[in-house]
């Protein structure tokens, strides 16, 4: 490419810039939650916004459900207020295993809404989901006074809603090992996925409790020395039929319950097979940590794994149509990540309502948001004592490899804090308005295309 067709071809592109809007929370500090366990309970597990963008729901590790709402404000510039909270799950123990479960919140998924006085949430627990329903409710006060007869007539004096929760349904089988993961059906909001290690389960929303499909039953096969797991299961946006699950050794599943009811038959395996990785830490780099299948080409989905996002063709098995690798200098600390356990985070992501946009975390406390079409990373550290540093938008260029380019001066390449890290964050499905999780505390952004360069 010529040097006057490469500066056009920048002029072209359309940059979208992150601003800092809103912080959410009551903050606590790494060593606060490191020296009391009962911090820990406040840790963030997992955030979604309502399919109508309007309110956004947050889960922790003490088993609370917290719900914010957007303000009536400037588009631009939108915000959250506070508006509901309350315990989903408790805790549980397996009388079998000897083991007790903490109330800890796996997974949420909110089921679409007509009505703006109820909100309908799914939670999963270790090993127990629940449908409960937010409400509002009517509560009348009333006066009494008599009439010329000297007979007490109640009147109605004020009339004052207030919210309450409830449970309608409560999910469990037996077999059901720990839960990872659950996912709702976006044409057929009465079915819903959850998954464990070895099952996927398909449940309806209104039949029994206890009345659950599996579609998937893996072998443990608890011989082999490196035995296969789920990690997460998702439903595709735009086929009520077709599933995808992913597993600790990088492969994936596409799964169209059209076809068969044989597993074998119905399941179509993707895997990276150019993949040069095949060391003691191996199952820990290709582990499957997060799925989306909103993206514009409906012949593609999105993967998330320690060191990448990584984009399939399901026309294409044995290896992603795109790589892109979030942050390399990591790379060079995979020793050190390896010995300190930090090797066991998992980074979830989410795409925008378009498709072009991915948004997913990382150490440090920056986050990425990757422009699939224009191949850019836009790296954000969020950091409270340096507002510049908010609003400092890197730009870098992926190139075919899926990498960017970083200058061996840059100072974040040698002062990466791996215990400052984004594993939740959600993208609004209404607008570029994005929701970052810093431990238990929600910092928010607005995105707008301002320039080109």
């Amino acid at each position: 490419m010529s040097t006057k067709e490469k500066k056009k071809s920048n002029a072209d592109l359309k940059i979208m810039e992150w601003r800092f809007n809103q912080f959410l929370g009551e903050k606590l500090t790494f060593e606060q939650i490191k020296n009391d366990p009962e911090n820990e309970s406040f840790l963030v597990t997992d955030i979604k916004f309502s399919p109508d963008g309007q309110n956004v729901v947050v889960s922790d590790k003490g088993g609370r459900v917290i719900i914010f709402k957007k303000s009536e404000q400037k588009k631009s510039q939108p915000k959250l207020d506070y508006y509901f909270e309350f315990p989903a799950q408790e805790k549980d123990f397996d009388a079998h295993k000897s083991i007790e479960y903490s109330e800890e919140i796996k997974a949420i998924n909110l089921l679409p809404t007509t009505n703006n006085n109820k909100l309908d949430i799914l939670t999963a627990g270790y090993r127990t989901i629940k449908l409960d329903r937010i409400y509002k409710e009517k509560l009348k006060t009333f006066e009494t006074s008599g009439d010329s007869s000297g007979i007490p007539i109640p009147k109605l004096s004020s009339v004052k809603s207030e919210l309450k929760y409830k449970t309608k349904k409560l999910f469990r089988c037996s077999q059901c090992g720990e839960i990872n993961s659950i996912s709702l059906n976006k044409d057929d909001i009465n079915t819903f996925l959850s998954a464990d290690e070895f099952k996927v389960y398909l449940w309806d929303l209104n039949c029994s409790g206890n009345d659950v499909y599996t579609p998937v039953d893996i072998d443990p096969n608890t011989d082999a020395i490196n035995v296969e797991r789920i990690t997460k299961c998702k439903y595709m946006d735009y086929n009520p039929h077709i599933f995808i699950y992913g597993t600790n050794r990088g492969n994936i599943h596409v799964c169209d319950l059209r076809t068969s009811t044989d597993q074998m038959k119905f399941e179509t395996k993707f895997s990276d097979e150019k993949s040069n990785i095949s060391n003691v830490i191996a199952n820990s780099l290709l582990s499957v940590h997060d799925i989306s299948t909103t993206l514009n080409d409906h012949y593609s989905f999105a993967t998330r794994h320690y060191f990448s996002v990584n984009l399939w063709d399901i026309r294409k098995q044995n290896e992603p149509s795109s790589k892109f690798l979030t942050y390399e200098p990591v790379i060079n600390k995979l020793t050190y990540l390896y010995q300190n356990n930090y090797i066991n985070d998992k980074f979830s992501l989410d795409t925008d309502a378009s498709g072009k946009y991915i948004l997913t975390g990382g150490y440090n406390n920056m986050f990425h948001v990757i422009d699939i079409e224009q191949r850019l990373n836009t790296q954000i550290v969020i950091d409270d004592s340096n507002e510049k540093l908010m609003n400092t938008n890197v730009i870098r260029k992926i190139n075919v490899k899926g990498s960017c380019y970083y200058k061996k001066d840059d100072p974040s390449i040698n002062n990466i804090n791996f215990d400052k890290k984004i594993l939740h964050q959600a993208y609004s499905p209404v607008d570029n308005f994005a929701l970052l999780i810093v431990y238990n505390c929600i910092y928010t952004y607005s995105g707008n295309i301002t320039k080109k360069k």
